[in-house]
């Protein structure tokens, strides 16, 4: 388990064998060492969330677009507050770094501010 705080791209975990023996007795020589493994205590954010129009009659969409600073994996509606409409589950694109939703006003609903977070 890495320790909090921690950011390293380059780790391995090394063991001395001269420290070790088998059921025979027998010492082991050198020592043995693990592949690069990579610990990443950054926090994903979204720098930003856009939609393509933002002023919306009944019966449009609009295409809301949530970028963020690194690939992240799991984005769902439920992660994501849309007073007066409704989102299409969110698609991310080969990087994982830009989400899209299509955005449906729910109807009936008359609102000039609205914030999607």
């Amino acid at each position: 388990t890495p320790a909090e705080d921690i950011s390293a791209r380059v780790n391995t975990i090394r063991v001395n064998l001269a420290g070790v023996t088998d059921d025979a007795g027998n010492t082991g020589t050198g020592s043995a060492i693990s592949a690069n493994y990579s610990v990443d205590n950054t926090r994903p954010t979204a720098t930003s969330i856009t939609l393509a129009d933002s002023a919306l009659t009944a019966g449009e969409t609009t295409t809301v677009s949530f970028r963020f600073n690194e690939p992240v994996n799991g984005l769902d509606t439920s992660d994501i507050v849309c007073p007066n409409g409704r989102l299409s589950t969110p698609v991310a694109n080969t990087e994982r770094t830009l989400w899209t939703a299509t955005l449906t006003p729910n109807a009936h609903a008359n609102a000039r501010t609205n914030a999607i977070r």
